[in-house]
């Protein structure tokens, strides 16, 4: 699509019928980055007060948890001593007290969000249109940091299936210049049809899941198709976690930056990579905490990522328990924003490694750098973890260097864990995507821990 009319004739118009809300708060967003720590955190603190007050007068829920664990809708303020008062909300909870989250005075004007449940539990969300247009505006803005712009010509190299309708389809090409390449149909067979595709619509930047790209990336490189004559812009990465072995691999072969996006369906973009490589936290539109057993922890020190939507109002998200674990990290960035930043180098808790003397690893030490001679042999492979002492490792390589797969995958695992696990390797002819589209290499078969409180 031609961009000047994205800019100047669709996507104004489609604002115009919206309120203009993502215009107005995208400029609005430019100057709250900049907000020194103490305006910004007055900003967060009286939007809290207005979701909370709100929540308790329109929402059944959280009235009946406000009025049982003794919040203070009088007080003059909500957030000191009554905060932690009010219960962390989990994936269990929004399922069984779906209808009762909604708030009864805002029936329509809403969408539904649907996530995949990377922790195994899919699960559905109401947002009210202007909260979403606001979410919209954050992308666009940390977008901006990177020099790219709204109507820029961008492919989602995506999962399953998800974007059906002709409404829908209309207003990706029309209003957002978006393509989808459906990861589910990428194979060495289509990789062509693939690669045409991005020659002929010549995108800014792609955006999508890492293993996707690093599939893209790798099938390419086999059909001499080189990725870094699309001269892309940006590579975004969305929706799972970001190896630096990956990072690494995508940066060289698509010659141009590789961005970590860090969010949650519910709640949207939670934290954006800046070009001096900080995650900020859009804490402008979000209060996010970092809790171990339920209380605060300090910078550096680890803990649930729990998070609280500081605008929508159809169903409010409160204290949502993310599943993920990071830590907030302390001093400022080069780059002249104010946005808080953390590190999310942790990840989920179903993503992490268990050992047997109870220590917990990230799996990314499993994962060698894309260069490394293993590398070469193996198309696809899958690291399960059955119990702290054993895993099974799935491999997707040529049958005839097998042996070879399986004795590199065993000298990895003794030297990044040692001798007291049990590794058994396996040849597989593939290894499936989950339901989202999504490809993880290491998949926990023990149940999760958590660190926080359901109270």
């Amino acid at each position: 699509m031609n961009v000047w009319l994205v800019r100047n004739v669709f996507f104004p118009l489609h604002q115009l019928r919206r309120g203009l809300v993502v215009e107005r708060w995208y400029h609005r967003l430019l100057e709250t980055q900049y907000l020194d720590t103490d305006a910004l955190r007055q900003w967060g603190e009286q939007r809290l007060e207005s979701i909370l007050r709100h929540a308790y007068k329109h929402v059944p829920f959280y009235r009946e948890q406000f009025e049982k664990n003794g919040v203070d809708l009088s007080a003059s303020s909500l957030l000191h001593g009554q905060w932690e008062r009010i219960p962390v909300l989990t994936r269990a909870i929004v399922q069984k007290e779906f209808g009762r989250l909604q708030a009864l005075d805002r029936p329509r004007w809403s969408t539904m969000i649907r996530t995949s449940g990377t922790s195994g539990m899919p699960m559905a969300w109401r947002v009210d249109c202007r909260t979403d247009d606001i979410h919209r505006a954050v992308k666009l803005r940390n977008a901006q940091w990177w020099g790219l712009s709204q109507g820029d010509p961008n492919v989602w190299l995506w999962g399953r299936n998800e974007f059906k309708g002709l409404k829908k389809r209309l207003s990706d090409r029309l209003v957002w210049n978006k393509r989808i390449l459906p990861l589910y149909n990428l194979s060495a067979e289509t990789v062509g049809e693939f690669y045409g595709a991005l020659v002929r619509f010549k995108p800014v930047y792609l955006y999508g899941f890492a293993s996707g790209f690093v599939q893209l990336a790798r099938l390419c490189e086999a059909a001499e198709r080189p990725l870094h004559k699309l001269g892309l812009k940006a590579v975004i990465t969305a929706a799972e976690g970001l190896s630096e072995g990956d990072r690494q691999y995508l940066r060289e072969v698509f010659a141009c930056p590789v961005i970590n996006e860090y969010g949650s369906g519910e709640v949207q973009v939670i934290a954006f990579e800046c070009p001096k490589g900080n995650m900020h936290i859009n804490a402008d539109v979000l209060w996010v905490e970092f809790l171990r057993d339920g209380r605060p922890v300090g910078p550096g020190e680890s803990g649930d990522i729990v998070v609280t939507d500081l605008f929508n109002e159809v169903m409010p998200v409160i204290r949502y328990r993310t599943g993920d674990v990071g830590k907030a990290k302390g001093g400022d960035c080069p780059c002249g924003r104010a946005l808080p930043l953390m590190e999310l180098r942790v990840g989920r808790q179903l993503e992490m490694l268990r050992l047997p003397n109870g220590q917990m690893v990230h799996p990314q030490i499993l994962s060698p750098p894309h260069r490394h001679a293993l590398f070469r042999l193996v198309e696809r492979f899958r690291v399960v973890q059955e119990d702290t002492a054993r895993l099974r490792i799935l491999v997707v390589t040529p049958r005839e260097q097998f042996s070879e797969v399986q004795l590199g995958f065993d000298e990895l695992v003794r030297q990044q864990l040692g001798s007291d696990i049990d590794v058994r390797v396996e040849w597989v002819q593939e290894i499936p995507r989950n339901p989202s589209g999504k490809l993880p290499y290491f998949v926990s078969e023990i149940p999760a821990v958590s660190s926080g409180s359901d109270s």
